[in-house]
């Protein structure tokens, strides 16, 4: 394994970027975690699908409450770090949707 870059810390900025291709494609902006931690917005997670094994997901990740239904989330080890910091609601995709569909 290479050793991290020990270089100078340059401020990281938000910056966009295309996720897939074609008609499946999504721009997403990337940013600093700070700023998300900052930001009080709600981290998006996917309901654990019932009798699910967590061995089959990223190492290190947890089945946490949706902060509205209750229902059991797949949330990683980089969701996880943003909810310690005490900013950032977790919701499910369904929860977030209605939520997004109500405010239109």
């Amino acid at each position: 394994m290479a050793a991290d870059d020990e270089g100078p810390e340059k401020p990281f900025k938000p910056y966009k970027m295309v996720v897939g291709r074609g008609e499946s494609s999504l721009e997403v902006t990337v940013t600093p975690e700070a700023e998300l931690a900052a930001s009080g917005s709600p981290i998006v997670c996917m309901r654990m699908p019932p009798q699910e094994e967590l061995k089959h997901y990223a190492p290190g990740s947890v089945a946490l409450p949706c902060s509205l239904c209750q229902c059991d989330l797949l949330v990683s080890p980089s969701s996880q770090i943003l909810l310690a910091q005490g900013n950032n609601p977790l919701v499910c995709m369904e929860c977030w949707t209605q939520a997004q569909s109500a405010e239109s």
